[in-house]
């Protein structure tokens, strides 16, 4: 699932970055949109990792060992791969 824009004015009105952030995650989501364009914010993509992090390392995020994947870890990307990975997803 991937999220709206998280900064949008009804989300970033409401919650702060880290709730925003720990609500779409809690909520299933495994894509955070931040389109950056109402309001630019140049470190935006480093405030949010460095938020999903500290979540994480907080106990925050159940399960993240199995659907956060380390830095080092790139997704398969080739179409055939991808409907490989899709016909055996990740246990819950």
């Amino acid at each position: 699932m991937i999220t709206d824009d998280m900064q949008m004015r009804a989300i970033a009105a409401r919650y702060g970055l880290e709730t925003a952030i720990r609500q779409a995650i809690l909520a299933g989501a495994d894509i955070l949109l931040f389109a950056n364009n109402s309001v630019y914010e140049e470190d935006i993509a480093a405030r949010v990792s460095s938020t999903i992090l500290t979540l994480v390392e907080k106990g925050e995020i159940p399960g993240a060992d199995r659907r956060i994947l380390p830095p080092d870890h790139a997704p398969e990307r080739t179409p055939q791969k991808m409907t490989k990975r899709a016909n055996h997803p990740v246990p819950p």
